[in-house]
């Protein structure tokens, strides 16, 4: 989920930034990973 398509380590709030600019805020895939990122960060 952090990794962005050349494999490097961006972090979770940049690959949630890249998927909102590829597929748009309101999409199901944004949506979904805006969901499973909150998750992530709440176990930190």
């Amino acid at each position: 989920m952090q990794i962005d398509k050349y494999g490097n380590d961006v972090g979770y709030i940049k690959r949630l930034e890249d998927i909102k600019n590829k597929c748009g805020e309101n999409s199901i895939t944004y949506k979904n990973a805006e969901i499973l990122v909150s998750k992530l960060r709440s176990e930190d």
